[in-house]
This record gives C-alpha cells, structure tokens and sequence, in this order.
C-alpha cells in the first residue's frame, strides 16, 4: 500500500516529535534567560505542550491503536482553546498590526490543528493504525 518506506503514523509521530524538540527548546532558553520566566504560567503551558507532544510522538511510533482518537480529541479542544484566547487577550495599545498579528496567529494555530484531524481521518492513517497490510479497497481488487 505504501510506495515509500515511512508509514503515515511514523510520519506523523516524527511531525509531533519536531514540535516536541522545537517547544522544549523554546523553554529551555526561557529558562536560561534572565528576564523570562519559564515557571510561570505560559512557561508551564509550553513545557507541557512539549511533554505531550513527545508523549503522543512515541505512541504513534508504536502504532497504539486508540492514539488516533485520542489526537483527534485533543486537536479539536485545542481549537477551541485557541479560540477562547483569541477572543479574552486584551491588547492595550490597540494597534492594528498587532490584532493582525493575534488573529494570523490563530489561524495559523487552527489552521495546523484542522489539517492534523485530517490526516487521522485519512484512510491510511486508519488503515495503518489498524495494522493491516493494505487498504480494504485494494484488498477487494
């Protein structure tokens, strides 16, 4: 079924794990920086973010069966979430660029998240997290 040699789920475990590396490396210097706060609150969501990635990085890797719906669940509440701190963020200065810059960012953000629900409801993510060799659509020809 596959014509090359990485199968959709590793594929989308490596995707993870690179946002796993890149928010790990975001803290880090957040902690080594001496005006940031990597302890506070957004310091705390972006370490956790990276945990969870690399988490749900290697349960792909391992083809869990149940690590599909489980993403897609978290995908869908993360929209959600961006969303609510989209419409709460209270931008004092009141420039245009920088309701610009809030708003591109979030798209950028659900943008990202609706794609990822797409390839999990793709046939070869389904097929491939359900350990068959090929689709069942092949399987009938």
């Amino acid at each position: 079924m596959y014509n090359n040699r990485l199968r959709p789920s590793t594929l989308f475990g490596l995707s993870l794990l690179l946002l796993a590396v890149t928010t790990t490396a975001i803290w880090l210097g957040a902690l080594f920086d001496s005006t940031a706060q990597a302890l506070d609150v957004p310091g705390l969501i972006v370490l956790g973010l990276g945990l969870g990635s690399s988490v749900l990085s290697f349960l792909f890797f391992a083809r869990v069966r149940w690590v599909r719906v489980t993403t897609s669940v978290l995908l869908h509440s993360l929209i959600v979430m961006l969303a609510v701190v989209l419409c709460t963020i209270r931008i004092d200065h009141g420039t245009v660029g920088m309701k610009v810059f809030a708003a591109a960012l979030f798209f950028l953000g659900a943008g990202a998240c609706v794609v990822g629900i797409l390839v999990l409801h793709g046939t070869g993510m389904k097929v491939d997290l359900a350990g068959q060799t090929e689709s069942p659509a092949e399987a009938a020809r």
